[in-house]
């Protein structure tokens, strides 16, 4: 995934998730390998409310944002 297609990706995730993926983003940031439990919780609680759509967005979203590590 190029730049561009990053970027789009990422504005496309904005619309269909909004905060709640900047949320999980940041929760990420914050506390992978520092605190798994708390990551999973906090996690856990954000996404009990998307539909499926939103999750299957999210998941590709993560996918490709390890790919590029």
């Amino acid at each position: 995934m190029n730049r561009a297609e990053r970027r789009a990706f990422k504005k496309k995730l904005g619309k269909e998730l909004g905060p709640t993926a900047d949320r999980i983003i940041n929760y990420h940031k914050q506390y992978e390998g520092v605190d798994d439990k708390k990551l999973e919780e906090l996690v856990l609680e954000e996404t009990k409310s998307l539909n499926f759509g939103q999750l299957m967005l999210l998941m590709e979203y993560i996918d490709n944002t390890i790919a590029l590590k």
